[in-house]
């Protein structure tokens, strides 16, 4: 089975690069439902439960505007297939560095009660 790099955030929880086996199954069980892809820019999108909100899954982080809410994967994206992140770690920690900031992602959370 084929695997990805990519990128997973969890409510309340540091950010960390892993392998990911590049199937719906396991997309589906890192979020814990459904999956729903926002495409943040060509080439990169994130994986998010679908009905995160809805079945009151903790609020995770901020991203363009939106509370995502569940555990997120960030990938790297190929027309309509998942590829490895098409950053390196350090350039996602420079370009998403707020999702490492403890404190903001709790007053995030705390503001969505």
């Amino acid at each position: 089975m084929k695997t990805i790099e990519a990128v997973i955030k969890k409510p309340g929880m540091t950010p960390y690069r892993t392998q990911i086996r590049n199937t719906l199954h396991e997309f589906q069980k890192t979020v814990d439902g459904y999956i729903e892809v926002v495409q943040l820019l060509p080439g990169l999108a994130v994986v998010c439960n679908e009905e995160g909100r809805l079945n009151g899954m903790a609020p995770n982080c901020l991203i363009c505007g939106e509370i995502f809410h569940g555990p997120i994967v960030f990938v790297g994206t190929d027309e309509d297939q998942f590829v490895d992140l098409p950053l390196s770690w350090t350039q996602f920690q420079e370009s998403f560095n707020w999702l490492f900031d403890k404190e903001l992602n709790e007053e995030i959370a705390y503001d969505t009660v």
